[in-house]
């Protein structure tokens, strides 16, 4: 809640008859009072000044000031009709409406009596209005000083004075303006007449400083869960660091707690999360999940990263996660880095760990841990000079269980040259790969001779030309063709067990690497020549509105090393074709892949998305990949009218004939308060089950929100989706 600074008021009057208040009988005529403002300029803040069109005594010591009194010290100013000061008792008394402002705030009020010697003030009938946040309320009464504000009969709302539709409501509240905590008795919070909560006692911050206390609550509704409601408590627990805790009844399933631990220093940062559910209904058992992330800056050349997670079973995030990403992840992923970099060197540390969280992943196919890897880079960092040379090394000492491990060492140096001019550029490259295997538990492997190393040079030359064209309206276009050799000798390598090797989707960037394979297990054999052009065009300003790229790799030779044991003998690789477009508020991408051998697509992409001015969205994507996915996603993000929108998603598997998910929701927005409304229908597991869950927010302007945020969940399925609400 926002502050009302009620004894600003008092402390203003307390300096009007201080020895530096300057007084001054101006007699106004009605002319000038009805063409100027006596209040609108501000004063010196050391001084406080009345004016008045009379200053009359009546007893002794007792003067009444009246005729538009006006009120001033710097940007503060009360202005009244008339006020009676008694300077014996130090008492000022204001019988009249009065109004008193400050540039952040206002207030109006029926009377006011003012205790000079004690610094005490009562106002009656108090209306208040802060300027930054719109928050305003009313009061009966009002008494302050130094420290305490107490109000009786109030309200605070961020609406209109004359259209309150929500607005909190208490019988009594003690405004402690030192510590900046508020505390409220029976109090209500009302949305449009009907009472949302009620709470006998509570305490609330009066400023954007941190305080403990009770959070509004979260409600949700999903068929596998039922209906489920948190009320988190957050601890101020010092400065840099805060926590959590969100006790959550979920009617299908028991009573959780969840728990977020934060902290923050000059040089790190972290978190701690954990749910805990006894005692499953469902499940018949405990379930939980705990996350450790801490990320530190040594130096300017040294930090740490790191994450480590757990989970109590693999259907998990499959019952309790929120969106598609978590409820398919295969694997719960934990690490530990360390980064370090220099002039011409970088090293990187590294230990992993994967916590297996799918029913579908066989022995054979779940990741190896890395206990550690240890990367290190060498090069010549002088980027005038067109010769470079360097050294990249890795040691993995690669672990899983009931499998066979490996200590593996890879050292690849090379050396480049680049001749170049204002429009081409030539780099031959030539690397050597040295690989070496110091297997344990080889007892595990299927391989019977296993081989302990492997080296081989890998030769490259690339051409690139620069064509610019200018237009005589300032737009210029660009035309890159490019050709790039790729070399390497066959080594066999049938014999080397597959740690953390795959092979690398085919697409654009694939066309100039040295390797097909990620990892040091395989180094593809090569004898292929890439052909490639992009077209750029650009307008006045140099922004880039349109792109498109051609590209294909001719084979030489056949590629003997593979995954398998199978040789792959086709000569050519499919035609690469990628089109960008940037047109005002409309963007669009078409990636395909032809596969000339079997004269069809082998992959394609299509998404098109258009942002609308009055922030209207839409995405349309198709995805496709032979005998893999085929898929269609679209979203929209519609407005009605000034204060709705309509928001929809639907990804649709054609090859599975399948919704994989769905929702639909409506936003509206008022002066005041928005709500939000989504229905969700997804899968939720490898066997295809299929959840249903409805999202309800209340957000009020200048308090918070009630229900559960769908707006997370939005972000993560609508790509582009924002909060104008």
């Amino acid at each position: 809640m926002n502050k009302l600074r009620s004894n600003t008021l008092l402390f203003l009057l307390a300096n009007i008859f201080a020895s530096g208040t300057v007084f001054s009988t101006c007699l106004i005529s009605e002319e000038q009072n009805e063409k100027s403002d006596i209040c609108t300029e501000a004063t010196d803040k050391k001084f406080t000044t009345i004016d008045a069109a009379s200053y009359i005594p009546t007893d002794e010591g007792v003067w009444t000031i009246g005729g538009d009194v006006c009120i001033r010290m710097g940007e503060q100013r009360i202005v009244t009709k008339e006020l009676i000061y008694d300077d014996p008792n130090q008492f000022v008394t204001i019988e009249s409406e009065l109004t008193y402002s400050d540039g952040k705030q206002k207030m109006d009020a029926q009377s006011a009596k003012v205790n000079l010697e004690k610094e005490e003030a009562t106002l009656s009938n108090v209306y208040y209005q802060i300027n930054a946040s719109k928050a305003n309320g009313k009061a009966d009464e009002i008494t302050t000083d130094k420290k305490i504000s107490q109000l009786k009969e109030l309200t605070y709302s961020t609406c209109p004075k004359d259209d309150q539709q929500w607005y909190i409501q208490a019988q009594s509240a003690d405004l402690d303006q030192e510590n900046q905590v508020g505390t409220f008795r029976k109090m209500a919070l009302k949305f449009k007449g009907v009472t949302l909560f009620y709470l006998p006692y509570a305490k609330m911050p009066l400023s954007d400083k941190r305080q403990s206390g009770f959070l509004l609550p979260e409600i949700s509704n999903s068929s596998i869960n039922g209906f489920e409601l948190a009320t988190p408590y957050y601890l101020n627990i010092a400065e840099n660091m805060d926590a959590t805790i969100t006790p959550r009844i979920i009617t299908k399933r028991g009573a959780m707690l969840g728990a977020e631990f934060r902290y923050l220093g000059n040089s790190f940062k972290g978190d701690i999360y954990a749910d805990f559910l006894p005692s499953d209904k469902l499940e018949k058992k405990d379930r939980g999940y705990v996350e450790f992330n801490h990320r530190q800056t040594f130096n300017s050349n040294w930090s740490l990263n790191s994450r480590l997670s757990n989970v109590s079973d693999k259907q998990y995030f499959e019952d309790f996660g929120n969106n598609i990403y978590s409820t398919s992840q295969s694997h719960l992923y934990s690490h530990l880095s360390i980064q370090g970099t220099g002039d011409n060197w970088l090293f990187k540390g590294v230990l992993n760990d994967y916590q297996i969280i799918s029913e579908n992943i066989a022995l054979n196919r779940q990741p190896y841990q890395s206990l550690p890897k240890l990367e290190y880079s060498w090069f010549n960092n002088n980027y005038s000079s067109t010769l470079n040379y360097g050294l990249d090394s890795q040691w993995n000492s690669l672990y899983r269980e009931e499998s066979i491990t490996a200590n593996r060492l890879d050292i690849m140096p090379y050396i480049e040259k680049s001749f170049q001019n204002k429009y081409s550029r030539f780099t031959p490259r030539l690397a050597y790969r040295y690989t070496n295997w110091d297997y344990s538990d080889s007892e595990n492997s299927t391989i019977s001779t296993l081989r302990t190393n492997r080296s081989l040079p890998i030769v490259s030359l690339d051409y690139s030309l620069n064509f610019e064209k200018q237009f005589s309206d300032g737009r210029f276009s660009t035309i890159e063709p490019r050709l790039f050799y790729l070399y390497s000798s066959y080594q066999d390598q049938q014999n080397i067990p597959l740690f953390d090797t795959h092979e690398l989707t085919f697409g654009s960037g694939l066309l100039y690497q040295p390797n097909a394979f990620s990892g040091a297990d395989r180094q593809s054999d090569a004898n292929q020549i890439s052909l490639g052009v992009t077209q750029r065009h650009f307008d006045q300003s140099g922004i880039e509105k349109w792109n498109i790229t051609l590209g294909q790799i001719v084979y030489f030779e056949d590629r003997k090393v593979q995954l398998d044991n199978s040789i792959e003998t086709r000569t050519t690789s499919p035609i690469i074709s990628e089109i960008n477009y940037f047109y005002d508020n409309w963007k669009a991408t078409m990636s395909l892949h032809w596969d000339t051998v079997v004269d069809k697509s082998e992959r394609a992409l299509l998404k098109i998305q258009h942002k609308g001015k009055n922030n209207s969205l839409f995405n349309f994507a198709y995805r496709f990949r032979q005998g893999k996915i085929e898929q269609l996603d679209s979203s929209v993000v519609l407005p009605i009218g000034v204060n709705n929108r309509f928001i929809a998603r639907w990804n649709y598997s054609m090859d599975e004939n399948k919704t994989i998910e769905a929702l639909a929701g409506f936003e509206h927005k008022n002066c005041c308060w928005a709500t939000r409304i989504v229905g969700r229908r997804y899968v939720y597991n490898e066997q295809g089950d299929v959840n249903n869950g409805i999202f309800f927010e209340l957000q009020l302007n200048g308090l918070g929100s009630l229900g559960r945020n769908p707006r997370r969940l939005l972000k993560q399925s609508i790509l582009g989706y924002s909060e104008e609400f």
